[in-house]
């Protein structure tokens, strides 16, 4: 069991885990934005991975090297043609325009 945390800025997380075994990994929490106490409640028996771990008891930091990720998507063939991709958006806007 893994759970993944990258820095979503404004003291916020991406945040997914996943069970991996040796012959593949399922999806267990889809990504998400979580504050870091909600971090830690939903990673509690869970190994804490990813470039943000540091910043939290347990956690261990990685980045995975460029070899890594290519040899990753290599063995991949779940992919789509680029003009199919649609953004991802976790967190609602909040901007306001500017008057003139």
């Amino acid at each position: 069991p893994v759970s993944v945390v990258i820095n979503a800025q404004r003291e916020e997380f991406y945040y997914a885990a996943c069970d991996i075994t040796g012959t593949g990994w399922k999806e267990v929490t889809p990504l998400k934005i979580l504050p870091r106490a909600e971090v830690l409640s939903s990673s509690q028996g869970r190994i804490l991975i990813g470039p943000e771990a540091g910043k939290f008891s347990g956690g261990r930091l990685i980045f995975p090297s460029a070899a890594a990720v290519a040899k990753l998507a290599a063995n991949g063939n779940e992919f789509q043609p680029a003009k199919t991709l649609e953004p991802i958006y976790l967190r609602e806007t909040s901007f306001v325009k500017a008057k003139r």
